[in-house]
C-alpha cells in the first residue's frame, strides 16, 4: 500500500495595528499588515507505505510541514515561524498462532523531530518542543463468550513517552 498527499497552501490574513505618531502630541494611526494565516504551514506532505500478509501488517508513515506561521508582529523581522518539521512513525501488528492473540507495536517520532520556533529574519531559535519517541506495545486476546454470543477484547498495554520544552 502506498499513499502520498501533498498540499501547498496559499493564504493571506490582514492583521490590524494601531501605532502612535512621533509628533509633539502623539496621535493614534490605524494601519495593517498582511501575512499568512496563523498556524498555517506553507507545504504539507503525508506519506505512508504499508504491507499486509496473512496475520502480519506493517505501516510506516511520514509527515512534513514547512514554515508554519506562529507569531504575528507588525515588524516583519520579528515575526516567527516553526521551522521545517519532519517526523517518521511506524505501526506493526502480528497475529499469534494461539488463543486468537496478537501483538501490536506503535512507535511515533522515530527520528526524534522537534518543533523549533525561529525568528523569521535571522532564523534565531526562540523555543523548542521535543516530544521524543513514544512507543506503545500491546498484547491483545480475542475472547469469545459463548453464553452471550459476543466478542470481548482482553488487552495488556505498556507505553513510554518522553517530552521536553525549552524556551531560549
Amino acid at each position: 500500500m502506498l499513499n502520498v498527499n501533498y498540499t501547498h497552501i496559499f493564504s493571506d490574513a490582514t492583521f490590524n495595528k494601531t501605532r502612535m505618531t512621533n509628533a509633539r502630541v502623539p496621535q493614534p494611526v490605524d494601519t495593517s499588515y498582511t501575512d499568512k494565516l496563523y498556524q498555517q504551514p506553507t507545504d504539507v506532505v503525508n506519506l505512508s507505505v504499508g504491507y499486509d500478509y496473512k496475520k502480519f501488517s506493517i505501516l510506516a508513515s511520514m509527515i512534513y510541514q514547512s514554515q508554519v506561521f506562529n507569531q504575528p508582529n507588525f515588524w516583519w523581522m520579528l515575526r516567527s515561524d516553526k521551522a521545517t518539521y519532519l517526523r517518521w512513525d511506524i505501526v506493526i501488528k502480528q497475529g499469534l498462532p494461539w488463543l486468537n492473540m496478537e501483538i501490536y507495536c506503535d512507535a511515533n517520532n522515530l527520528n526524534n523531530a522537534t518543533d523549533l520556533s525561529i525568528i523569521r529574519k535571522n532564523d534565531l531559535p526562540i523555543s523548542e518542543n521535543s516530544y521524543g519517541l513514544t512507543e506503545i506495545l500491546e498484547f491483545d486476546e480475542l475472547l469469545i463468550d459463548n453464553d452471550v454470543n459476543h466478542l470481548k477484547l482482553s488487552k495488556f498495554q505498556t507505553e513510554r513517552r518522553i517530552t521536553k520544552t525549552t524556551c531560549m
